[in-house]
């Protein structure tokens, strides 16, 4: 048996003896191995200095009630940038409309927060151009270890 490590291709080959014609085939099925389910998106003003834009995060094993939106605190999620920044998006200089992402229903495994790139962060100013990050770390993963989600983006 191999080592299968982060992103690797997985096949999966199942023989269907007889399918809803009779005939029997064969289904195959590609799947890419991750350490983690978790996944960092963001959408609406984007990247923006100044404009409100969407921090999505889905993650599953934040989904602990199923009846009941959850919640994941923002000093979750850190933002580096260009220059040194480093912070969490609980820093108030990201104007977020709350201090937490919530989850978009009951049982949906998926969050959200509105933030604002602000011009300055901890007095070190964000340029048009610069990189940034915002980071996850998923403690909760199916191999047992602590995973960095991260999301690259660039300064609009």
């Amino acid at each position: 048996m191999e080592i299968q490590s982060q992103d690797d291709i997985v096949l999966i080959r199942y023989l269907d003896e007889s399918d809803f014609s009779g005939e029997s085939r064969v289904i195959v099925k590609s799947i890419p191995l991750t350490k983690t389910f978790a996944k960092v998106q963001t959408s609406g003003g984007g990247s923006r200095i100044g404009h409100e834009f969407t921090v999505r995060l889905y993650e599953p094993d934040a989904n602990k009630d199923l009846k009941d939106e959850d919640k994941i605190l923002l000093s979750e999620m850190e933002y580096r940038g260009e220059g040194g920044i480093r912070t969490t998006l609980a820093n108030p200089e990201f104007d977020a409309n709350r201090g937490y992402l919530v989850e978009t229903g009951p049982n949906t495994s998926m969050f959200e927060v509105q933030i604002k790139i602000p011009r300055q962060i901890d007095g070190k100013t964000i340029h048009i151009g610069d990189w940034y990050e915002i980071r996850y770390i998923d403690e909760s993963t199916p191999s047992n270890t602590n995973e960095k989600i991260i999301l690259k983006g660039k300064i609009g």
